[in-house]
């Protein structure tokens, strides 16, 4: 790490706190955007029955813990891809929220093996 430039495409409305030592934040893990090296980051599974059977979000939640600087977006990259595919043609000419499915998880798919690497050329 060091001093440079970044380019950074955060989805949606970005949401700025502040957290103080020991100011814990629970927040759904793909709206986390950028945080400082000092904010603490674990996964928690959420308790309670009900969740597990009515959550819709997923069962699990980013726990932040400060002291520093955090950026939350709105619409992460899933979210959007959903949205984008909503508006997709069928091959019967209408859209539908059936093709936003895999268009987001190409998305997610593109996304996480850019960052990863994990291109078909390098793998052995």
């Amino acid at each position: 790490m060091g001093p440079g430039t970044i380019f950074l495409d955060l989805s949606g409305e970005v949401v700025h706190r502040d957290l103080a030592v020991g100011e814990r934040l629970l927040v759904h893990a793909g709206h986390v955007g950028v945080m400082d090296p000092s904010i603490g980051f674990d996964i928690q599974l959420v308790p309670g029955f009900k969740n597990i059977l009515f959550g819709g979000d997923g069962l699990f939640l980013a726990t932040l813990t400060g002291p520093g600087h955090v950026a939350l977006q709105s619409m992460p990259i899933m979210n959007l891809a959903e949205e984008i595919g909503r508006y997709l043609p069928q091959s019967g000419g209408e859209s539908s929220g059936n093709v936003a499915t895999g268009v987001a998880a190409s998305a997610v798919g593109a996304v996480l093996g850019s960052l990863f690497g994990n291109s078909r050329n390098d793998r052995a």
